[in-house]
């Protein structure tokens, strides 16, 4: 009885240490992703095409314990702060918007938890939801006067 009861924690342990080593990886993602991004000085910048190649890119590095294939991604434009707080922002535009909300949701599957366990539904749904992180960036290129050209003033 006591052994089933120490396998049981172990893999306890090991689906705890995987979920936090995932949680970690993302943040380093999404920060390392949107500060390529967001640093772009081109014309005609498409900033969601480069941050889904780029979280794609760095995904691979984890590629061993994460599937590349559960990333979401989403970039929000604003023109202010006060259009961030109100959810004013939008997902087509981002030329002469200073501001951009970059997202990544992952979605994680436990390996011990899959629903095997009776009650652990609640538990995976609420992992789910905890690994979803944002970032606010200035986009330095819509943001400076002087590096934009004279076509998009």
């Amino acid at each position: 009885m006591v052994i089933i009861v120490f396998i049981f924690f172990a893999f306890f342990i090991f689906e705890i240490s995987r979920y936090m080593f995932v949680s970690s990886a993302i943040d380093l993602t999404l920060a390392e992703s949107a500060r390529i991004t967001s640093s772009r000085l081109q014309k005609k910048t498409d900033y969601a095409a480069i941050f889904h190649d780029t979280v794609a890119e760095q995904s691979r590095l984890w590629s061993t314990f994460i599937d590349g294939g559960n990333y979401h991604v989403t970039i929000l434009y604003c023109h202010s702060i006060g259009q961030a707080i109100n959810g004013q922002c939008n997902q087509n535009e981002a030329a002469g918007k200073a501001l951009a909300i970059y997202e990544v949701q992952y979605d994680y599957q436990p390996l011990l938890f899959n629903g095997a366990v009776p009650g652990s539904e609640k538990l995976i749904s609420a992992l789910k939801k905890s690994l979803t992180r944002r970032l606010v960036f200035v986009q330095e290129y819509e943001r400076e006067e002087i590096f934009r050209d004279d076509d998009q003033s």
